[in-house]
């Protein structure tokens, strides 16, 4: 029965995160080690082999597809490098692996605290560092099986690691996470041995014969001397334990919960505006601001509202660069506060503002939107895109030009608007390329408003200057057509 659990658990396990491909190997590698241990037992071993394999066919075989180890793909270029015979990247990795475990962790945010070590008080770092000596040298002087597994699932933990760009972070050292808070109890727990057997054969002082087949001598009763030691490592132990408890808590619950970049990478903001719309849906057209319009806005406010035909219906835009007006009637227009309006459009937008509602965590603008005429008409050759466009503002005295867009047909693909700054002679003196509404999002009649960064350079000559406007794909350089060519160019005077 034990063989089947076994192979089914490795099996599952499988399924978990990458770091986990190692476990296969870290058992077999202890069994080869300490073949007498498995003596009788090497059918049910391979059993739970057989068993874990047949449940890892489905996983072997979506590697197969590429899309399926794109990630992968994408950070496995130390691998790639020592496969070609370049060991530099490896090498380099390894500091910063030694230096996770006391010093520095992972610098991101995503699942920890900037920087944070696993071991960050120096208390548990000095009992992780006692414990790890202790483990050397049981499992290499006294071959104790115990010990051996430590160390064994420590190195082999350790490689996905090695092999892999940004090393600690922590979806590749959680396969460490299981074993590595074992280390510092060793100390413990060989101390508390010591103090019950307190003979030259006990664990601190040359290994618990019982691991070698040699019966331990009878218990005798331990000194005061051990008895204060071990107390007091104890005490210390329970120390370590409270500081690390303590700052866990403090810093996952409310340093780490309240960084505003973990508030949007969790996207925090939209689940409580889900819930509020939940309660109570907008009633205007509605947009909404955040950072990641093309990729994760949509996608979450699906998985967070109870109607998807609600988070259908929203557009989508980053702040940071553009608006977006829904329809040609009053709408309403939600920013996270998170995120920053821009301020060419804050001022563009405060003359049709009808009304601002402050949240907890967003800003909502009433806004009825100006008339504005139609000036050209931008179209994919391919019959894709189609977007009319309606004028520019500025540039004002930070050199921002607004452009002005209505969406008329959506792209099978991205797009970018390109605004080039020119002098009298046609060359470029500053140029933007950017769209912060993904056009494969456009709903027919939606107002884009796209603003420009073209700061006139110092040595710019005297004007009069022109702007060069249009729109292209940045995967294929394709631009789109406007009457009989593919930019409008207008004069903006000196």
């Amino acid at each position: 029965m034990l063989p089947i659990l076994f192979g089914v658990l490795l099996g599952l396990t499988l399924y978990t995160y990458p770091s986990a491909l190692m476990l296969p190997a870290i058992f077999l590698a202890w069994a080869l080690l300490h073949p007498r241990r498995l003596r009788g037992r090497w059918r049910g071993f391979v059993l739970a082999y057989l068993i874990a394999g047949v449940m890892a066919i489905p996983l072997a075989r979506a590697w197969l597809d590429p899309t399926s180890t794109a990630r992968a793909a994408a950070i496995d270029a130390p691998l790639e490098a020592l496969r070609a015979g370049d060991f530099g990247p490896v090498l380099d990795n390894v500091l910063p692996i030694l230096g996770n475990f006391t010093v520095a962790g992972d610098h991101g945010l995503e699942f920890n605290l900037q920087d944070q070590p696993i071991f960050p008080s120096p208390l548990m770092a000095a009992f992780f560092y006692a414990g790890l000596a202790i483990t050397l040298w049981r499992a290499v002087r006294r071959r104790d099986p115990r010990y051996t597994l430590l160390v064994v699932w420590l190195v082999g933990m350790l490689v996905p690691t090695l092999v892999t760009a940004r090393p600690v972070n922590p979806s590749r050292t959680i396969g460490l996470m299981s074993v590595v808070f074992i280390v510092p109890a060793v100390v413990v727990a060989e101390a508390g041995a010591m103090r019950r057997n307190p003979h030259p054969a006990s664990p601190l002082q040359g290994g618990d014969r019982r691991s070698e087949g040699v019966s331990p001598e009878p218990e005798k009763h331990s000194s005061p001397r051990t008895r204060w030691l071990t107390g007091g490592l104890a005490a210390m132990m329970a120390a370590a334990l409270a500081w690390q408890a303590v700052e866990t808590a403090r810093g996952y619950f409310v340093e780490w919960a309240g960084n505003p970049v973990v508030r949007f990478l969790y996207q925090e903001d939209y689940r409580l505006l889900a819930a509020a719309w939940d309660a109570a849906p907008p009633g205007l057209p509605t947009a909404l601001g955040g950072l990641t319009p093309d990729r994760m806005d949509m996608v979450t406010m699906r998985l967070l509202l109870d109607d998807d035909s609600l988070a259908e219906s929203l557009g989508y835009f980053d702040p940071q660069t553009a608006l977006l007006l829904p329809g040609d009637g009053e709408s309403l227009i939600v920013i996270p506060n998170l995120v920053t309006l821009h301020p060419a459009l804050a001022a563009w937008l405060e003359p049709y503002t009808v009304g601002v509602e402050e949240g907890e965590t967003y800003r909502a603008y009433r806004v009825v939107p100006p008339t504005l005429p139609e000036v050209a008409v931008f179209v994919q050759p391919d019959g894709g895109a189609e977007a009319a466009y309606l004028g520019f503002a500025g540039p004002d005295e930070a050199g921002t030009v607004i452009t002005f867009w209505r969406a008329v047909h959506p792209s099978p693909v991205e797009l970018r608007i390109f605004v080039h700054l020119t002098d009298e002679a046609g060359n470029i003196l500053a140029q933007s390329d950017m769209l912060g509404v993904p056009a494969t999002a456009w709903r027919t009649g939606d107002c884009i408003i796209q603003a420009h960064a073209l700061p006139l350079p110092g040595n710019a000559p005297a004007g009069p200057y022109g702007l060069t406007i249009g729109l292209y794909d940045p995967a294929s350089g394709a631009r789109l057509r406007v009457g009989e060519g593919d930019f409008l160019h207008i004069q903006v005077g000196d």
